[in-house]
């Protein structure tokens, strides 16, 4: 006879819409079983498998836990949290426990059900990564407040041939594609929009990356679909792609040219874990927001021919009079 563990999920959660993801629609999972040694061996093959698959996992225990907000925190930094023991919070769990095995002999193998193997389990459990990954919150975020100097107006109020300033074709665009919309950076915007949620750049940094933390900050558990307001060929075909490299363990999908290998920082998109790197680059004094995008845990895909329009931002006057004659 062997000693052998068996484990299942506990109940699946809901989403009900609001930003701030309650603590059991995140990836962290609590490990029940009244054996240290099992939930041991089992978080070791585990995390094993999971960092093979580019997930960044940690483990802790519940006496070194402050709360809730620790995970909070904690999620931020990592793909998936695993609390190894008992808890009151509103966790995912998986419960261990040993059963008596009469069929094998020999050593500690780890089953679920009558027969199934850790292999099993490892698909059911990914299953559930994808899913819940899923289901984060995506929010737009639409950079405004440049400078402006080379066309001499704000660009995010240009209009086109219908009369719809360049901000409000945008939202168009994105509202059915995402759960909400923040307006990040200084200036006017039309009437039309004087309901929408704002953000105003971190005071004393200058730049996109000012913009993009100022949002994070506001909604720290939502991931982000980051689009500059000069770049009037954004489509919903373009979103869609974007969006459809999002995988647990990526940080971010930051799309490149094929041609010139150029990065494409300002339409893209961020998991929430990119803000703990935004927040770096702000403190080592590192503006240039394309430097995330050599992360490890970015993705950098190179963009579709039929979808390179809507990452053509325009600048000059010149540049305008071509889109115009385009339209």
């Amino acid at each position: 006879m062997i000693l052998e563990s068996k484990w299942f999920f506990g109940e699946k959660y809901t989403v009900d819409g609001n930003p701030a993801m309650k603590l059991k629609q995140l990836p962290v999972f609590e490990i029940d079983g009244d054996e240290r040694e099992l939930q041991e061996s089992f978080l070791e093959l585990l995390i094993f498998e999971l960092v093979r698959l580019n997930l960044l996992c940690t483990v802790v225990y519940p006496d070194d836990l402050q709360g809730q907000q620790s995970l909070y925190t904690l999620i931020r930094e990592y793909d998936v949290v695993f609390v190894a023991g008992k808890t009151d919070l509103p966790l995912q769990k998986i419960t261990l426990f040993p059963v008596i095995n009469e069929k094998t002999g020999g050593g500690l193998e780890c089953v679920v059900g009558d027969g199934d193997s850790f292999a099993a389990f490892l698909k059911l459990f990914l299953e559930r990564l994808r899913e819940m990954h899923s289901r984060m919150p995506v929010w737009g975020c639409i950079l405004i407040g440049g400078k402006s100097s080379r066309m001499g107006l704000p660009k995010h109020l240009i209009k086109d041939d219908s009369g719809k300033t360049w901000l409000e074709c945008t939202i168009d665009i994105l509202k059915p594609l995402v759960d909400g919309i923040i307006v990040s950076g200084a200036g006017d915007v039309p009437e039309s929009l004087s309901g929408m949620m704002r953000v105003e750049d971190i005071p004393g940094v200058a730049g996109p990356l000012s913009g993009v933390v100022a949002a994070t900050r506001r909604l720290p558990q939502v991931s982000w679909l980051l689009v500059a307001c000069d770049m009037p060929h954004i489509s919903k075909e373009a979103v869609d792609w974007l969006l459809g490299g999002r995988c647990p363990g990526c940080w971010g999908v930051v799309p490149r040219m094929e041609e010139t290998g150029y990065f494409e920082p300002l339409f893209a998109w961020y998991d929430m874990r990119a803000g703990q790197l935004f927040e770096r680059q702000l403190q080592e004094e590192v503006l240039r927001i394309g430097r995330l995008a050599t992360h490890r845990k970015i993705a950098n895909p190179i963009i579709p021919q039929s979808l390179r329009d809507g990452w053509k931002n325009v600048n000059t006057p010149e540049q305008l009079q071509q889109v115009k004659r385009m339209e």
